[in-house]
């Protein structure tokens, strides 16, 4: 057996692992191989950029999250106009995200219908179709009421996807709740019913042309995916300062959506500058870490994201004079990696109050799957106090998935966005979790940004 290190375990594994689902790296890994996901892509597709973006993320998500891969079955094959896949076909945009094309779905497993017509009948146990309207995202089990799915606004799709996503990845992991339930959120209203009529927002007629984001783990990179998408006619003009220190490992690749195998070892700022220059954007890269002496200087974006997992790098960054500063902090062990915090600055709310110290030390998992490798490591030559300390790196690892980024991130664009469109100050807090996003609680924000981060009114006509 291959032992892993902190930096090549995939993130799926680990999770099975820190739950005790497996009791040894191998059995970890013939129960993940198992996990596959199922999607049946409609003939809506072709016509609409947020089932585009919906297609795409499914997959790319899905890809990380499921080793047992993605199989998508394609009703027609048309050409994409999405960034990320602009001028391919949507089975050659499958296989460049990871799927694989197939025929027929295997009826004993569940699946997801993406631009399939309202009438669709259901035809698996499982079956959920995904829909939206405007700035509203959800699935449902197919043959409910959907919503109008008239009004494009692709960070819906990339939203509903993750959810998606994230629903048959609780399936695969045996919640006999999901799979069976309608479920969504409101990307203008979070703490609104999904289903409400005020759910789906206003229109969408400016997009931000100069944004830094600071730190390239899976959600700095799910946020260059979610501006991807968006509908710039000119990605030219876009200029995106990205920061980070880090490599990419082994490890990212199944979790950041902008990494692959062939990027390890290359710094995270050139392999998403790369991908995003390669989409059209215009990107400056900042490989130093942000400290209390990184500031925004004239020329310089004043609106910043961040997906920092470094207590002291946050307050830095909320505190280092940002016109808007976005920060979003998501869980990272196998009872809270669907909890995400997002805040604002600046806002009401102080620093200090928003980035306490931790109120104990992160407790240790135990697992007997941590004993095997323990054992293995013994076996392969190492003393026990050796074998136990690369065990603990091990264990002490944040978990994490793709899917979770992804919907972090349309949520996290899409306030940013409506406080461009609308001038109304981004929400202070907003807090909410993938499990049940029904439940998003929002506290606005009485203080707006002092200026804007630079705009554009040119974007792609809606057909």
């Amino acid at each position: 057996m291959t032992i892993p290190t902190p930096d090549s375990l995939h993130r799926t594994l680990k999770l099975e692992l820190d739950e005790g689902r497996a009791r040894s790296v191998e059995e970890a890994r013939r129960l993940v191989e198992r996990y596959r996901l199922q999607i049946v892509a409609g003939s809506a597709i072709a016509g609409s950029r947020t089932l585009q973006a919906a297609l795409l993320t499914a997959v790319a998500a899905g890809a990380r999250a499921f080793p047992g891969g993605v199989l998508v079955v394609a009703e027609k094959d048309p050409v994409l106009s999405v960034r990320w896949a602009s001028d391919l076909r949507l089975t050659d945009a499958v296989l460049r995200f990871g799927g694989q094309v197939v025929t027929a779905p295997d009826k004993s497993a569940p699946v997801l219908r993406i631009g399939t017509p309202p009438d669709a009948a259901p035809s698996h146990e499982i079956d959920l179709t995904l829909t939206w309207e405007g700035w509203a995202a959800g699935l449902v089990p197919t043959g409910e009421p959907r919503l109008a799915e008239s009004r494009e606004f692709p960070l819906s799709g990339v939203a509903a996807a993750s959810l998606a996503v994230f629903e048959l990845f609780q399936h695969a992991r045996g919640d006999s709740r999901a799979g069976r339930r309608a479920l969504g959120i409101s990307l203008w209203e979070p703490d609104v019913p999904w289903q409400h009529p005020t759910a789906v927002g206003e229109a969408c007629e400016v997009l931000p042309t100069k944004l830094w984001l600071i730190g390239l783990g899976h959600l700095g990179q799910a946020y260059g995916w979610g501006l991807g998408m968006l509908p710039y006619a000119n990605p030219a003009e876009v200029v995106l300062t990205l920061q980070d220190t880090d490599s990419v490992v082994e490890a990212n690749v199944s979790t950041g959506l902008l990494s692959e195998l062939g990027d390890i070892g290359i710094p995270k700022t050139r392999v998403v500058g790369r991908r995003l220059e390669a989409a059209g954007f215009t990107t400056r890269l900042i490989e130093r870490a942000f400290d209390e002496d990184t500031h925004p200087r004239d020329g310089d974006p004043s609106w910043a994201l961040g997906g920092l997992d470094n207590r002291e790098a946050r307050r830095w960054a909320a505190s280092a004079g940002f016109s808007r500063y976005i920060d979003a902090g998501i869980g990272d062990t196998a009872d809270t990696y669907y909890d995400v915090l997002v805040q604002s600055f600046p806002s009401e709310q102080t620093v200090d109050r928003a980035f306490p110290p931790p109120a104990a030390p992160r407790a240790m998992v135990v697992a007997p799957a941590y004993d095997d490798l323990v054992a293995h490591g013994v076996r392969a030559g190492k003393t026990e106090a050796e074998a136990r300390c690369g065990v603990i790196a091990i264990a002490g690892r944040a978990v994490g998935a793709s899917f979770v980024g992804t919907a972090t991130a349309a949520l996290v664009l899409a306030q940013l966005l409506r406080e461009l469109n609308t001038g109304d100050a981004c929400a202070e807090v907003i807090s909410f979790n993938l499990r049940s996003p029904e439940f998003a609680e929002r506290v606005a924000n009485s203080q707006e940004a002092g200026a804007n981060p630079g705009f554009t009114n040119d974007l792609v006509p809606t057909d």
